[in-house]
């Protein structure tokens, strides 16, 4: 009787010691659980997120710390104001070149060459958004000197801008293009040539331009200049006459555009000469007076595909000379693009120079070049171009060429710019 009592009490026991000591309750336990706990809606997590973001731009904008970066595709380091009203900018590039030439061509570096070509650096200076000075020198050795120096306003934003100091003529697309974008190494031969009189290049002048109609599908160029050209030296102005140019562009689609400019100066007594792509000379002769110039152009863009081209004619008319050509292009990345790939072109080409005071074949000196080569992006700061060119002449002596037939060369550069 007495052990089934005790059995009664223990049993008991076992039924009333969790509930004291605090075993969990089922419906305790359902009511505590961290799954029953709502969560936050997309909503508030948006708002908090939005709140962090202008908590912390406000710290940022009241910090007034200016903003240093490193720009891509060698656009160079920047310093912007905490307003950015105001920014500083840095450039620079070098460019290395290797010439290998024909065995026929004579040239005073024989027939091999490597050189420092260009080393340039530059400050680019922006105040209000519509305030820009650019400053530009070139270190080369012998050569080195003031490249450019100009201030550009924008009167009427885009519309309207004025530009004055020293700088690239708008004339020539490739010669307005600054030569770290070129596609060769060296540009087409009528415009070296022009380049070389010298003629074209950067002046000293004064210009209006600017984009209009709707997405800026018209730039426009209009000035005047003192008519001494050249990147490597800083002549006076000793042109009576002037240089007058006008240019336009116009962008039919995203992809494509073309343009037509004119051009028209006095020339004092000067030799104009053509040479090769490498320098070699094949012709010369003097003109003078009134010089009338044409050029027109086209670039096409799209993924991996480019094409571009260009003419180019002068007429010198109190010599009754002329020099014209020009040049189509193809190139492809094969892989990657600016920032880093590998691009082959292909670029042919011809320049013609003609002398009506002489009668017969000596009248006319003409080129024609194919050039085939790469542009290998190893970043958007480093790149290395080789050229293989050829050239016919089309006649057996030149100046400084020698013999028939189709002569090869061959060009290199490599490039670092920031």
């Amino acid at each position: 009787m007495f052990r089934h009592r005790l059995a009664a009490v223990v049993a008991a026991l076992f039924m009333i010691v969790p509930t004291v000591w605090g075993a969990p309750d089922p419906e305790v336990k359902a009511e505590s659980s961290p799954a029953a706990t709502p969560e936050p809606t997309t909503s508030q997590d948006e708002a908090i997120r939005n709140e962090v973001a202008r908590q912390m731009a406000e710290a940022q904008k009241n910090q007034k710390q200016w903003k240093f970066e490193l720009k891509p595709n060698g656009g160079g380091f920047s310093m912007t104001s905490p307003d950015e009203k105001l920014q500083f900018r840095l450039l620079g590039y070098a460019q290395a070149v290797g010439t290998l030439t024909n065995k026929d061509f004579v040239n005073a570096f024989e027939n091999g060459d490597l050189r420092i070509r260009r080393a340039r650096v530059g400050w680019l200076t922006t105040f209000d958004k519509k305030y820009e000075l650019f400053i530009e020198y070139d270190g080369v050795p012998q050569t080195g000197n003031l490249v450019e120096a100009r201030l550009n306003w924008q009167i009427r934003g885009d519309d309207v801008q004025l530009r004055v100091g020293k700088y690239v003529v708008p004339f020539s697309e490739e010669g307005w293009r600054s030569s770290r974008n070129y596609d060769t190494i060296e540009r087409f031969i009528v415009i070296n040539t022009m380049y070389g009189l010298p003629a074209l290049d950067t002046q000293y002048g004064v210009m209006l331009h600017g984009q209009v109609l709707k997405d800026n599908k018209l730039t426009w160029y209009a000035g005047v200049w003192n008519g001494n050209a050249s990147a490597s030296e800083n002549a006076r102005d000793n042109n009576g006459d002037k240089e007058i140019q006008g240019k336009v562009i116009y962008k039919f689609t995203p992809e494509f555009r073309a343009g037509i400019g004119l051009d028209h100066t006095t020339e004092e007594t000067q030799t104009l000469r053509l040479n090769s792509l490498t320098g070699t000379r094949f012709a010369s002769l003097e003109v003078r007076g009134e010089r009338r110039g044409v050029d027109a152009d086209f670039f096409y863009e799209k993924g991996a595909l480019s094409s571009r081209g260009e003419w180019m004619q002068s007429e010198f008319t109190n010599r009754d000379a002329t020099l014209g050509g020009g040049f189509l292009q193809l190139a492809y990345f094969l892989r990657g693009n600016y920032n880093g790939g590998f691009q082959p072109l292909l670029r042919v080409e011809t320049a013609r120079l003609h002398d009506d005071a002489v009668t017969g074949a000596a009248a006319t000196s003409r080129i024609n070049a194919v050039t085939a080569g790469f542009n290998w992006y190893l970043s958007n700061n480093i790149r290395f171009q080789l050229n293989a060119i050829g050239e016919d002449f089309n006649r057996s002596a030149g100046q400084n060429v020698r013999g028939d037939g189709l002569k090869p060369s061959l060009l290199t550069e490599l490039q670092f710019r920031f």
